[in-house]
């Protein structure tokens, strides 16, 4: 597995590329956004001023725990597994309804 590092435009904000997740995160203001490919998974990093956001999104199956374990090393590399929240459900918090768009998006919160 690899992660790799997509380049986006300078101008292009958290709120334009993820809209419902920004506004479950309260439009907090970010420090750093970044956004990963694993494969045929996407992964964001949003580092705001009260804690660090992972989101890996898939659209057409579920994330396996092999490719959580393998994100939390990539970007959490000194942070114990035990200090991170990690919810498997998170896409039934942006939306009440079913998504055709996205199988599952996984949130991994370091406070």
């Amino acid at each position: 597995m690899k992660l790799i590092k997509v380049a986006i435009p300078s101008y292009q904000t958290l709120k334009q590329v993820l809209p419902r997740v920004a506004k479950y995160l309260h439009e907090t203001p970010n420090k750093l956004f970044n956004v990963y490919t694993l494969g045929s998974l996407d992964v964001f990093y949003i580092e705001t001023y009260d804690h660090t956001d992972v989101l890996i999104r898939s659209r057409k199956r579920k994330v396996t725990n092999e490719e959580v374990s393998f994100v939390i090393d990539k970007l959490f590399p000194d942070v114990p597994i035990d200090s991170l929240q990690i919810d498997h459900e998170f896409i039934s918090k942006l939306t009440d309804k079913p998504s055709n768009k996205y199988r599952q998006i996984v949130l991994i919160r370091k406070n």
